[in-house]
């Protein structure tokens, strides 16, 4: 485990460094503006005893929220990851639905219309271990309607073919989504 969360770190520094990069590239001649920056952290943990674990990252910067999610313990190669409306993990179903601040459908994340908590699928490698990175513009991490600080994170069992039908099946890891400061 100790290991996993080295990486983890690792993972969040060299993103956080990049967001940095940007967020300080508006004609400052390079000093970045950490208090433009928001970080929230979600530890996966597994619904059911032997279950995947992780942890997802956010970085509200620029506009927009960097996603970048790491997990264990994955069972098929592409698994649906979505962000839901409550921060409740006591059972699979106690985090509701997925986030829909404007009422949108179930879709592909970079459509239009769609739920403001769709996700792409985590890529699973052969070990188990899945990856899933990309950037949001319809959420964020500050207060206000599209804040996703206190909802959960679920990974599903399959993957999400991104129609009302097809959402990834049962629910089986998920981490509540929570505000980190990152002084420095």
């Amino acid at each position: 485990m100790k290991r996993f969360v080295g990486v983890s770190l690792s993972l969040l520094l060299v993103l956080t460094l990049g967001v940095l990069g940007l967020a300080g590239s508006h004609g400052d001649h390079g000093h970045s503006h950490s208090h433009d920056v928001v970080y929230a952290v979600a530890e996966i943990i597994p619904f059911e005893e032997g279950g995947p674990t992780g942890t997802a990252f956010f970085v509200e910067a620029n506009g927009v929220v960097y996603v970048t999610v790491r997990a264990h313990g994955l069972s098929n190669p592409l698994q649906g990851v979505h962000i839901h409306e409550f921060g409740d993990l006591s059972t699979p179903a106690a985090s509701g639905g997925h986030f829909d601040p404007t009422e949108g459908s179930h879709g592909h994340p970079h459509e239009h219309g769609s739920h403001a908590g769709d996700l792409l699928n985590i890529e699973v490698d052969e070990n188990g271990v899945g990856t899933l990175v990309m950037v949001k513009d319809d959420i964020t991490l500050s207060p206000g309607p599209l804040s996703i600080a206190g909802r959960a994170i679920v990974i599903h069992a399959e993957e999400d073919l991104f129609t009302p039908e097809n959402i990834g099946g049962a629910r089986v890891a998920g981490g509540i989504i929570e505000l980190v400061s990152m002084a420095y």
